[in-house]
């Protein structure tokens, strides 16, 4: 099993948030940013931590059906999706582990169903319903434009607050 440091994932204690925001895509790297005080650390951002480094932390085979670890690159890809599209009030989504060494990122939440399959680092997989219909159905892959995924978020945080 990896750890933090094999990982190549920062450590919670200081603030996945702080180096959440800090990752370069582009290289895979993850920076140092220490100016965000922990007032500002949203709410989702522990849950998401704690899931992702379970997740990272799996070997070959985890699920006893010859399942691929999660690579690096992939949670890295995770890390950068998430710091694109969240905020604030974004409710936390829930990570789940593929098979195939893909994430899933999902949210149930308010009537909504959103499950974006991440598959590299400029590509994913999205699935969006809306139970009260309030809003189109939507799937297919999204590779640069995030706009749509942007709203969903805003959506289910105003479902959230209202």
């Amino acid at each position: 099993m990896k750890n933090l440091a094999e990982s190549g994932l920062t450590g919670k204690d200081e603030y996945f948030g702080q180096k959440f925001l800090g990752v370069n895509r582009h290289t895979n790297s993850v920076n140092n940013i220490a100016s965000l005080s922990k007032a500002r650390i949203p709410k989702w951002v522990e849950s998401v931590t704690t899931s992702l480094y379970a997740i990272v932390a799996l070997c070959d085979n985890w699920d006893s059906y010859g399942a691929k670890r999660i690579s690096h690159s992939t949670a890295v890809a995770v890390q950068g999706l998430l710091q694109d599209i969240m905020h604030d009030a974004a409710p936390a989504p829930q990570l789940v582990p593929g098979a195939n060494g893909n994430v899933q990122i999902e949210w149930h939440f308010a009537g909504i169903d959103l499950e974006v399959e991440v598959e590299s680092q400029s590509l994913a997989h999205v699935f969006f319903y809306d139970h009260s219909l309030q809003e189109s159905a939507w799937e297919g892959r999204i590779e640069n434009d995030l706009s749509r995924l942007v709203h969903y978020i805003d959506v289910m945080a105003r479902r959230a607050h209202s």
